[in-house]
C-alpha cells in the first residue's frame, strides 16, 4: 500500500503579493541517496530542500502528515527539513499555499539507513527554460581524483560524459579530465529548469546590439578572468546565439546565485568555485531603458580552482519588485 504524505507550507513575505497573479506550480527533483549509520535498520529520511525565492521560505512553517499522523516543524535557515519514515516507496502530495498547484510525485523509493535528497522549487506554468551548456572545468594543484555531483532545479536533458551517480574523474592541473580511457576538457550537462527570479529581480544588466556581441563578451569574460581557451569555448557557443538578434538584454548570474539553476558538490572540496551564467532575452531594436551595470569581481586562481559557465535564453526577465 502506498503511503501518502501531505505537506502544507505557510509563508508571509512581500514577494507573495508580487507573484500572486502568476500561475505557480511546484516541481521536484530527486538527488543523491547517502548512507546514514545513525539511522536504525527500519528508518530512512527524505531530506527536502527548497530552491525558490529565499524570503518566501525564511519563516516557513511546515505541517505534514504521514500515515494519517500530523506533525509540525519549521524550515531551517537553509530552507530545509527532514521527514523520517520507513524504507520502501512513498508518494507525496505537496503544496505551498492555498491557490498553488498541488504536485503528486511518482513513487520515490528509499533504502534503509539512507538519506535521500529531494529538491522542491517553483515553476511558472509554461515557463520552463533550458539551462544551456553548463560546463565544469577542474584545475587542481596536483593530479587528483575528484567526484562532481550536480543537482539541477529540474531534470537533466543531457550529460557528457555519462553522469550516472556523479562524475568521478582524474583531474590534472592543466584541466585535463580522465575517465576510463577517455580524456575530456570539461564536464557537460544541460537541464530543463524553472525560470526563477532571485538573480534578476534588480534592474541590472546590459542592452547589447547583436553586432557588438563579440566585443561585449570579450570584455566581461576578461573581467571575470577567463583564460583564452575558456573564452573561446564560451564565445563560440553564446556568440552565434546572441549576435543573430538585433538587440539583447543580458544579465550575468555569478557564483552562489547560480544555485537557483543547480547546486554543485565537489569532493575533495576546492579552494575556489566560480560560476558564471548568462541570461539573455531579445528586445526591440529601439529599446533604451536604464539598467545598472553589474559589478564583476575577478577569479582568484589559487589552489584547487573550479569554473563553471552556462546560461539561458528567456522570453522575459521576471522582476518581483
Amino acid at each position: 500500500m502506498k503511503h501518502l504524505v501531505v505537506l502544507v507550507f505557510s509563508f508571509f513575505a512581500f514577494e507573495c503579493f508580487a507573484i500572486k497573479e502568476r500561475e505557480l506550480a511546484i516541481a521536484y527533483s530527486v538527488g543523491a541517496s547517502k548512507m546514514d549509520t545513525s539511522l536504525n535498520s527500519n528508518e530512512a529520511v527524505y531530506s527536502f530542500t527548497y530552491n525558490i525565492v529565499d524570503s518566501l521560505t525564511s519563516k516557513g512553517n511546515v505541517e505534514y502528515s504521514i500515515d494519517g499522523v500530523s506533525h509540525f516543524m519549521k524550515l531551517d535557515k537553509q530552507a530545509h527539513f527532514d521527514v523520517k519514515t520507513t524504507p520502501g516507496k512513498h508518494v507525496f502530495l505537496i503544496y505551498i499555499r492555498e491557490g498553488s498547484d498541488e504536485i503528486y510525485t511518482d513513487s520515490i523509493a528509499i533504502e534503509a539507513q539512507h538519506r535521500l535528497e529531494v529538491n522542491l522549487y517553483y515553476a511558472y506554468k509554461r515557463n520552463m527554460i533550458m539551462c544551456e551548456k553548463p560546463v565544469i572545468y577542474l584545475y587542481p594543484s596536483v593530479n587528483t581524483l575528484v567526484k562532481v555531483e550536480v543537482v539541477p532545479a529540474g531534470e537533466f536533458t543531457f550529460t557528457y560524459p555519462n553522469y550516472g551517480n556523479g562524475w568521478e574523474v582524474s583531474a590534472a592541473p592543466n584541466g585535463a579530465l580522465t575517465m576510463g580511457d577517455a580524456t575530456y576538457n570539461y564536464l557537460f550537462w544541460e537541464a530543463k529548469v524553472a525560470q526563477v527570479a532571485t538573480s534578476n529581480r534588480k534592474n541590472e544588466g546590459y542592452l547589447v546590439k547583436g553586432e557588438n556581441t563579440l566585443a561585449f563578451l570579450e570584455e566581461k569574460l576578461n573581467a571575470f578572468g577567463f583564460t583564452s581557451q575558456e573564452k573561446a569555448d564560451f564565445i563560440t557557443y553564446w556568440g552565434p546565439i546572441l549576435s543573430k538578434q538585433k538587440k539583447n538584454r543580458i544579465q550575468f548570474v555569478m557564483n552562489d546565485n547560480c544555485d537557483e539553476f543547480a547546486t554543485l558538490k565537489i569532493t575533495p572540496k576546492p579552494n575556489h568555485i566560480y560560476r558564471f551564467y548568462i541570461l539573455s532575452s531579445p528586445v526591440a531594436e529601439d529599446a533604451d531603458y536604464l539598467l545598472e551595470p553589474q559589478i564583476i569581481s575577478p577569479m582568484q586562481r589559487t589552489g584547487f580552482t573550479v569554473l563553471e559557465w552556462g546560461g539561458s535564453v528567456v522570453s522575459e526577465f521576471i522582476n518581483l519588485f
